[in-house]
């Protein structure tokens, strides 16, 4: 009798670890994406790029309004740049298309979208990775608050790679290497 009921608690928990999984991966599948086209501003190169490569812009349950798109000074140019995160085949990447073009594009931070998704509610899921750019002083508080890596001269703006809620890390471009920092914790 012991047996068997033991065997049916096995049998009962890795049913219910199929059926997580399973709808881990429906959120993953439902995450809300949006095509280039969606944003206003963004160069066209960049949105052919964008298109023809097969990406979307994934986008966190916090915010409604389209994001992960960004714009800024990435390498200290007076050129603006652009970073995308952009998604298929189940993973996303940060973007930078230097000067707004997609002729020089370098790839960052590539992930699985499943890693960034989690619990944002009484029984929901939800995706939550978002970019921003953040500046010098962004990336001094938090190395002071923090630690981490000693930043190089902060000369120009960076890319803030988030998990909503609760942490993130800043890509620092120096004109020679990309530096990962301590962003929030």
């Amino acid at each position: 009798m012991g047996t068997a009921v033991l065997l049916l608690c096995i049998v009962s928990l890795s049913g219910a670890r199929q059926i997580d999984q399973q709808r881990w991966a429906r959120a993953e599948r439902e995450i809300r994406r949006l095509t280039p086209q969606t944003y206003r501003g963004l160069p066209r190169s960049v949105s052919r790029y964008l298109l023809r490569h097969g990406y979307t812009i994934p986008q966190s349950y916090d915010r409604q309004e389209p994001h992960n798109v960004v714009r800024g000074r990435f390498d200290g140019d007076r050129l603006t740049d652009w970073a995308v995160l952009g998604s298929r085949g189940g993973s996303s990447e940060i973007l930078v298309f230097w000067a707004g073009s997609a002729s020089r594009v370098t790839r960052l931070a590539r992930r699985a979208n499943l890693g960034y998704v989690q619990t944002v509610g009484r029984d929901r899921l939800g995706y939550s990775r978002s970019i921003s750019v953040v500046g010098r002083q962004y990336i001094l508080d938090h190395y002071r608050a923090y630690g981490g890596p000693n930043p190089p001269s902060i000369l120009h703006d960076a890319i803030d790679d988030a998990f909503v809620g609760k942490a993130s890390e800043v890509n620092y471009y120096d004109g020679v290497r990309w530096h990962k920092l301590q962003g929030a914790d």
